[in-house]
């Protein structure tokens, strides 16, 4: 019996564990800015080695009402930029692309809480040069695997009350999220 219990538990310990997600790498947070704050993370995915990016919002006002955010998709709320190890802007990729984006929504973020929104989209045609594919609304990136130099996303968030239908307690402002490094290499 205690080897029956024991197998079991050893089972279901070892699926628990493969089915864990990669964890991201996450960035420092942004300056706060009207109560709100933001930062980057990156995660790689395991079969593509692609480089996931995520948005992590984050409410700390001093006020109980939640924070309204408007996310837009045009322009993109959320501009990168791959940086080298200078601070120099590192030309997208020439892709074609056929990205959908959603239509603009609102999003709220209580008192005291954090959101993460994946940013990175699919769409791109990616060029069989090797290389991990960055894919946002505003580029598009192939990350060699042996760059010159070490490479940065650097961001820039931006939101604005809708002018159609605007709410008394939308957020508006930008947040420029500190710059976070990109690995270069699939583990």
């Amino acid at each position: 019996m205690k080897t029956a219990i024991l197998s079991i538990f050893l089972f279901t310990a070892g699926c628990g564990a493969a089915a864990d997600p990669i964890k991201p790498v996450a960035g420092e947070w942004s300056a706060t800015v009207n109560g709100l704050r933001a930062r980057i993370l990156i995660r790689e995915e395991p079969v593509s080695s692609e480089a996931v990016i995520y948005l992590e919002l984050q409410n700390v006002s001093d006020v109980l009402s939640p924070l309204e955010i408007y996310f837009h998709t045009t322009p993109a709320p959320l501009r990168c930029e791959l940086l080298d190890a200078a601070g120099k802007p590192v030309p997208q990729t020439p892709a074609p692309s056929d990205i959908l984006a959603p239509l603009p929504y609102w999003l709220a973020l209580p008192s005291d809480s954090t959101l993460r929104l994946r940013v990175s989209v699919n769409g791109y045609g990616i060029p069989d040069q090797g290389g991990r594919p960055l894919q946002l609304e505003s580029g598009f990136w192939m990350i060699p695997n042996s760059p010159a130099s070490d490479l940065f996303l650097s961001a820039t968030f931006n939101a604005a009350n809708a002018k159609e239908r605007p709410r008394d307690h939308a957020w508006e402002g930008t947040l420029h999220l500190p710059k976070l490094k990109v690995a270069t290499k699939a583990k």
